[in-house]
């Protein structure tokens, strides 16, 4: 999902509404379902308004330069201390289910790359996802039930815009 609009419009609005309805579906979930969801944006200011880190901090990359995301990502595993890193961040994030980058048309494609490349190392069983047919029916009822939210969500909007 891309949200796009100008700034005030109420981009941070609706992810924060979207974060909401989406802990109240993984609530309704099994317990072997994660209810977290990793907020992140390119600058902190607009990590401090989805109440989420940013990027670099979340992911741990530890250069923060213009120029840093334009050469070719290194593995965790070939940096000195990587392995300890990587295995800090994938006990951090094991039960992460999803994931909302906020503001990133300000990303680069390079930081971009490298933001796939550190979470295809976080969650190396997401690579090519497989979903076993026991978790076909709670999968189901979370597409189904934010599907439903998500249609209460914008006949909300829609009335709000509409008295306004």
């Amino acid at each position: 999902m891309i949200i796009n609009g100008e700034g005030g419009s109420g981009k941070s609005w609706l992810i924060d509404h979207l974060v909401k309805d989406t802990r109240c579906v993984f609530r309704d979930l099994p317990s072997s379902h994660s209810q977290r969801i990793l907020l992140l944006a390119h600058q902190g200011t607009a990590a401090f308004n989805i109440k989420g880190q940013t990027v670099c901090s979340a992911l741990g990359f530890s250069s923060f330069s213009r120029t840093a995301f334009s050469t070719p990502s290194t593995s965790l595993t070939s940096q000195k201390h990587g392995a300890n890193k990587l295995k800090n961040l994938q006990q951090r994030y094991k039960d992460v289910h999803l994931v909302i980058i906020d503001e990133f048309s300000v990303i680069s494609c390079g930081m971009l790359y490298w933001i796939d490349q550190r979470m295809r190392e976080i969650w190396p069983q997401q690579r090519n996802p497989v979903v076993p047919y026991a978790l076909a029916t709670p999968l189901e009822q979370v597409y189904n039930e934010v599907q439903r939210k998500g249609r209460e969500l914008w006949e909300g909007i829609s009335n709000a815009l509409a008295q306004s």
